[in-house]
């Protein structure tokens, strides 16, 4: 990314998440949402190169992605949204979460 760009836009994101969740929203719990987003993503591309290279494929396929997010891998993400299961997250960044996968 170039110098001065931004990653993306913090405005437009703040009014997408308040107008599906009715909630006050703190002063950068955009960047949380955008961190846990970036976070889920390294996730989902490490498991499915995983997936693949069991797979005995050269790189990663829209199969080993699927493989990875149904069945018994998706534990992997629900674990990180499920309050209940990891109580170490903060209440911010568990709305950030639940808002990304709704």
């Amino acid at each position: 990314m170039a110098p001065g760009q931004k990653a993306y836009p913090r405005g437009t994101v703040k009014k997408i998440i308040k107008a599906h969740s009715n909630c006050n929203l703190s002063k950068n719990v955009d960047v949380m949402i955008y961190l846990d987003y970036v976070l889920f993503m390294q996730t989902l591309v490490k498991e499915a190169a995983i997936e693949s290279k069991k797979s005995g494929e050269r790189g990663i396929t829209a199969r080993s992605v699927k493989k990875v997010t149904s069945g018994l891998n998706t534990e992997i993400f629900d674990e990180r949204s499920d309050p209940a299961r990891n109580t170490s997250r903060h209440k911010t960044s568990d709305l950030s979460v639940v808002s990304l996968r709704y």
